[in-house]
């Protein structure tokens, strides 16, 4: 078992805000290991962030995570012309319009 010694309370603080940005990143990639949109990570991360930067905190391993988890969620985004993800090679959905145009819908998207 390791022990850490902080010197003040802002160290203690940024250490746990870090750890906080790590355990959301890790279920990040959970959710991208499923295929699937990590979103609410990235608003977390975000968040997490902006309360880290108003409090005069180090922001820069949350903001990391955030370009980790933000890259990542982008990559789902990018579907080319046959429907297909094009880093990953998921399937795209097709749906019908109201009209009964076809139009392409995301293999699966949930919040994680």
């Amino acid at each position: 078992m390791s022990s850490f010694i902080y010197h003040s309370q802002k160290e203690f603080d940024e250490a746990c805000l870090a750890n906080v940005a790590r355990m959301i990143a890790d279920k990040a990639s959970k959710i991208h290991f499923d295929g699937n949109i990590a979103d609410i990570a990235e608003e977390s991360l975000d968040y997490l962030g902006e309360v880290a930067e108003d409090n005069h905190y180090s922001v820069a391993v949350i903001y990391n995570y955030l370009d980790i988890v933000r890259s990542a969620n982008n990559d789902f985004l990018d579907f080319d012309e046959e429907g297909e993800l094009s880093p990953l090679g998921f399937q795209q959905g097709t749906s019908l319009s109201a009209n009964g145009e076809m139009f392409l819908v995301p293999r699966c998207v949930t919040r994680g």
